[in-house]
């Protein structure tokens, strides 16, 4: 079977467009947020720049600090995730012994009595559908008992 792997990570030119374009919008908006309250002219701009600011800083977080690292791995041995909340499973095919297929979830039955339920919503609708059908595969190929919830 061959290396099965999703990234869902941004480019690096996308980081860099977003990164700048949040310093540039909240810039743009910090400085008129600061130029409306000097001259005291607190009126509805004021507000809709306030929040440019807000979505700019929100922006360049986003690009910084809030990176999402969602990937999905799966060969012969192994089947590797990394979800949005940073759990990360490490699930090895010789130690599962069935697995269950929800709609946007997989739980792996290791050894016969611990489950990993691993979450898989965040995927696209074609990620969840050729992840899940690998997942038959090699389940399949291994001589795994699977279902479908």
């Amino acid at each position: 079977m061959n290396e099965f792997i999703i990234k869902l990570n941004k480019s690096k030119s996308g980081q860099i467009v977003g990164l700048l374009g949040g310093i540039y919008l909240s810039a743009l908006c910090l400085y008129f947020v600061i130029s409306k309250a000097i001259a005291n002219t607190i009126d509805f701009a004021f507000y809709l720049y306030a929040v440019g600011a807000i979505l700019g800083i929100m922006l360049v977080l986003q690009n910084t600090l809030f990176r999402s690292n969602f990937f999905v791995r799966m060969d012969n041995n192994s089947f590797e995730i990394n979800t949005h909340s940073q759990d990360k499973y490490l699930i090895e095919w010789t130690n599962v012994s069935q697995v269950n297929l929800g709609i946007s979830y997989a739980v792996f039955t290791l050894n016969g009595q611990k489950q990993a339920k691993i979450d898989l919503s965040s995927l696209t609708y074609n990620d969840l559908k050729d992840t899940k059908s690998k997942i038959i595969e090699t389940c399949e190929h291994k001589n795994i008992p699977y279902k479908n919830d």
